[in-house]
């Protein structure tokens, strides 16, 4: 599996369980991500063997948002199908 599409998968997981666990706190749960995301590109500059680029960053956040909009499309819904039943 190509590294980006393994690195966009693993934060849509991680966007998508941030959106399920709080559902009622989406803004919180995207800058949560967010912050994620830049904080281990940045943690990469500080280490010499590895190297922290805006590309993968970019790549991780993709996902992120993908999982978070998954997940926020999921949970609007559910409350849609509570409503119609």
């Amino acid at each position: 599996m190509p590294v980006d599409l393994e690195r966009l998968a693993a934060f849509a997981v991680i966007g998508l369980l941030f959106a399920l666990a709080y559902p009622r706190r989406i803004w919180i749960a995207v800058a949560i991500v967010a912050i994620g995301v830049l904080g281990l590109e940045l943690l990469q500059l500080v280490r010499p063997d590895r190297h922290g680029r805006a590309e993968d960053a970019l790549v991780k956040a993709a996902g992120a948002l993908a999982g978070l909009g998954t997940g926020w499309i999921i949970v609007q819904f559910r409350l849609w199908q509570g409503k119609a039943g």
